[in-house]
């Protein structure tokens, strides 16, 4: 039983990360380019309550619920840890997601449309 389980898990990362290639930098629709290690200010949240819409906690491999950013970070500076390209659009998800720290939380940013709403702002 333990094996199946393992196994499961092992093949749900798979499957996850295979969607995506990671890269050192990223042109946005823009012109801008990303690269690991750049700096973003957090801007207001484009949801409901001023919650952020493309700023979610890193979902982990217990859980799959995807928790948006709560508002109250706005004008915040983070560096961008990793980038990681989508290989092919999946629905209305297109470009790429960046992933940054804040204390233990990992966020997962679509940052074309999270720069669109400027709910991310380069610096």
């Amino acid at each position: 039983m333990r094996k199946i389980i393992l196994s499961l898990v092992l093949l749900f990362t798979i499957s996850s990360y295979a969607q995506f290639k990671k890269v050192d930098t990223y042109k946005v629709s823009n012109g801008t380019t990303i690269t690991a290690g750049d700096s973003f200010e957090i801007g207001e949240g484009s949801g409901q309550n001023e919650t952020y819409l493309y700023i979610n906690v890193k979902a982990d491999l217990t859980g799959h619920t995807v928790y948006p950013m709560k508002k109250g970070h706005q004008g915040r500076k983070f560096t961008v840890e990793l980038i990681r390209e989508l290989k092919s659009p999946i629905g209305d998800f297109r470009g790429a997601t960046i992933i940054f720290k804040n204390g233990k939380a990992r966020y997962l940013v679509d940052i074309e449309n999270a720069i669109r709403t400027k709910e991310v702002i380069l610096l």
